[in-house]
């Protein structure tokens, strides 16, 4: 679904596809706005599907992952609240492998979560407060499958975005294990919050700031933190608020700078890999 503006209401189902919303700027809207309306429903689950083998009379059924939903707005995302957007994984079944002594093995099986990605100009009103309300689902039916993946794009390069504790909560208990956020403008937090994300959390921008007094703990498998921008993150410089990074790896690229903050602490049990980048 594409155009200069949108406003989405109804159902769209996808099961193991995809689901693409978005709005393109012309020359004569300054601000487009795609609204997703509370009515909205969006579903991309995994599905267990049919296939040509049969076992015991019956066709044998094959599982598909969850899809990828993706919302896109070079002006104004507006996602009100009761928007849904369900990229779980199929139902689990009972699957089977010939062994090497030509055995049926029966095993549980599952697919796995999708993928949600939201990218606009902006995305929050103009008292700074989001516009981003949708609940988002990402649930698996066997614990040996990963979680749902989103990611979180802001284009304005002249505003920080501002982490959303709501947002994050939402992501947590819906079932998202990893969690990836790039703006141009740099980060900010305030307040104390955190992070919990097994796979993963990938930050790209060029700067974090926080509030006085605000701490901010990410937990994770994997950190990534990369200034991948034209331009370097600037001086750091200190304040009151803490920024705590727990990880297995931490790998850092190019030049961050962190401002706000007394403490900057990043802890891996396995490595910290620093890369340098070239800024023109």
């Amino acid at each position: 679904i594409s155009g200069p503006t949108g406003d989405i209401s109804g159902t769209f189902s996808a099961p193991g596809g995809t689901i693409k919303v978005s709005t393109i700027n012309t020359a004569a809207l300054i601000d487009n706005i795609l609204r997703i309306n509370s009515d909205a429903r969006f579903y991309a689950r995994g599905v267990n599907q049919v296939t040509d083998d049969i076992l015991n009379n019956e066709f044998v059924l094959e599982p598909l992952s969850g899809g990828s939903i993706s919302f896109s707005a070079d002006g104004t995302l507006m996602m009100e609240e009761g928007v849904l957007v369900d990229v779980s994984g199929s139902e689990m079944i009972t699957s089977y492998r010939m062994a090497s002594g030509g055995q049926l093995i029966a095993y549980d099986s599952a697919g796995q979560p999708g993928s949600v990605s939201l990218s606009f100009f902006k995305g929050t009103n103009d008292s700074g407060e989001s516009l981003i309300q949708a609940d988002f689902i990402a649930n698996k039916s066997l614990n040996a499958t990963q979680g749902g993946t989103f990611s979180l794009k802001k284009t304005d390069g002249s505003v920080e975005y501002a982490l959303d504790p709501d947002l994050v909560d939402n992501l947590e208990a819906g079932g998202f294990d990893h969690f990836s956020l790039e703006t141009p403008a740099g980060i900010s937090y305030s307040g104390n919050q955190t992070i919990d994300m097994a796979r993963g959390i990938v930050l790209e921008t060029p700067a974090i700031s926080a509030e006085e007094g605000a701490q901010l703990v990410l937990n994770t498998s994997w950190l990534q933190m990369v200034n991948d921008s034209d331009f370097p993150g600037g001086a750091s410089s200190g304040g009151g608020a803490l920024f705590t990074a727990n990880a297995d790896f931490i790998d850092l690229e190019g030049q961050l700078a962190f401002s706000g903050m007394d403490h900057v602490t990043l802890n891996a049990s396995q490595d910290i890999r620093l890369t340098d980048r070239y800024y023109t």
